[in-house]
This record gives structure tokens, sequence and C-alpha cells, in this order.
């Protein structure tokens, strides 16, 4: 009961915040405010219940480029979803498209264990539709041939050590059935890196090195097509660029985010509205940003 007061004593000046940043992006036109008003009738269920995920869903429901890559991956989508594998991604896409019928089976694989049952438990206490969870890696679907009609993985395969992503590619799109589609998003910047943070973030027990512990790859367009497409083989897809307007935008955001956690993040709507953008090729790309990739199985 204390730590539920905590959590509810600053609320009312960082959702003012919160609101004030959305209203901004809404008469600024910025993408994803459906998914935010969506996170945010959770986050009102939820708090009625007494849970603790209502706090977050209320002040930051969809964080930064999360804002465009849920309606890349809505865009691209069926508008009927089918039986769907969703692959790590952050989980209010799925329990978006679960809510709205979209699916008629969305199962949620996360090698994240606790990031796996916070999600099952969300799951079943607000009583979601159609989802199951289960705390396992990509390489689960090995060998379940083409049975899927939509896939999804949002900021994930990136974080893949060694040549996974690669691997996840190429099971992602074994499962696909005839004419499914797969949605994936990963981070670019000028030039591919990878980039190392001191601690296992995910908790997935990866082995550290003189560099610290593998995070997450930053691709640039020639890695996007040698490590993702270009494996596959011929096949039929659409690449879609969003990011900064200004060189390191991206950099100073995190580091804020890092130091000041919510202060920062309540406003993710203004600043996607006034510091990111939509850009048609990847020669206009300034800085960071997200690539979308949709691939069609032919039929």
């Amino acid at each position: 009961m204390i730590e539920w007061a905590r959590r509810l004593a600053g609320l009312p000046r960082l959702l003012a915040r919160a609101m004030a940043a959305n209203g901004h992006a809404r008469r600024a036109g910025a993408p994803g405010l459906d998914f935010a008003r969506f996170g945010r009738s959770l986050g009102l269920r939820a708090l009625t219940r007494g849970d603790r995920a209502a706090v977050g869903l209320l002040l930051t429901p969809v964080s930064i480029v999360r804002y465009w890559e849920f309606p890349f991956a809505l865009r691209h989508l069926p508008s009927r979803l089918g039986d769907s594998l969703d692959i790590s991604s952050p989980r209010l896409f799925s329990f978006y498209v679960a809510s709205n019928g979209q699916a008629s089976t969305v199962r949620m694989l996360n090698p994240d264990q606790r990031d796996a049952a916070e999600t099952e438990r969300l799951a079943r206490r607000l009583r979601l539709p159609g989802i199951s969870v289960e705390p396992l890696p990509v390489s689960a679907i090995r060998g379940a041939g083409p049975r899927y009609d939509s896939i999804w993985s949002i900021s994930v395969i990136e974080h893949i050590p060694d040549d996974g992503d690669v691997e996840a590619m190429r099971l992602m799109y074994e499962a696909l059935a005839p004419g499914g589609t797969l949605v994936v998003t990963v981070p670019v910047d000028r030039r591919a890196w990878d980039e190392y943070r001191m601690e296992d973030v995910y908790g997935l027990g990866l082995t550290p090195c003189a560099s610290g512990t593998f995070f997450q790859r930053w691709y640039d367009e020639a890695a996007i097509h040698r490590r993702l497409l270009d494996p596959l083989g011929s096949l039929e897809f659409q690449v879609e660029w969003f990011g900064e307007t200004v060189p390191g935008r991206f950099a100073e955001y995190e580091a804020d985010w890092i130091r000041r956690g919510r202060e920062r993040t309540v406003d993710d709507p203004r600043e996607i509205a006034d510091w990111y953008a939509a850009y048609p090729r990847w020669s206009d790309m300034p800085g960071q940003g997200v690539c979308g990739i949709a691939v069609r199985k032919a039929a």
C-alpha cells in the first residue's frame, strides 16, 4: 500500500505534462497517438484495479520511436491478421490488435522471463482475448513450418548477438504461411556499429567482453540488405525510414532519459513531433532512427 501511494503521489503533475505533450503532438500531426490513447485506456482500467502497471500506462503508454514503429507495423500487416506471432515486441502492440479483434490468436514469445511474466499477468488481468505468452526465444519456432499468417518483431532482433539477427529473420520467414506478412523494425545510424553496455540489460545471460555486454546492433542500409533481406533470397519487401532531424538528438535524449527517467519520457509525444520525421530515402536520413521492413511471402 505504501508503494502504491508513492507511485500515485507524483501522478497528477506528470500526467498533466504527458497530456500537454500529447495535445502538442496531435496538433503537429505526429504518428502513433491512437496507440497512446489505447494504452491510457488500459491504464485507467489498471488504476481501478489497483494494478502497479497503471502509472506507466497512463504516463508513457508509448515510448519515443514506437510512435512511428507501431503505425508502420499496423499499416503493413493485413486487416485480418489470422494466427499471429509476436517475437518479443513491446507488449502494447499485440494488446492493441488483440483488443480490436484483428487477430484470431496472438502467440507472444519473449526470452526475458520477467517481462514475459508481466505481459502474461497484464493480459490476464485486463482480460485481453486470444493472447498466449511464453518465455522463449525466437529459436523456439525452429522447425515449426509455415503456420502463421502474420509475424511481427518490433525493435527486437538487433539485440541478438553474433549472427542471431540473420537466423531470426530466416526462422520467422520460414514460419510464415504462404501469402503471410512479416514486419520487422531495427535501429539505424549513418554507419553500422555494435553497442555495448556495462550490464546484461535483458537478463539473457550474455557473456561480457572487453567492451562490455552486447546490447544492440545499429544498421545502415547496406547492413539491412546484407544481414536481414539478402539471406532470404528473392522476395517481395518494402522498407521505410524514420529518424531524428538533427544529428545527435536521439543520443542526447537517451542520456537524459537514463538520468531522469519519466521526467523525460512523459514528453515523448512532443519529442517525436518536434525532432523526428519520416524520410523517403536512406540518403535523406541525417542521423539515427529506425527502419521498418515489411516482407510478404508468396502465396
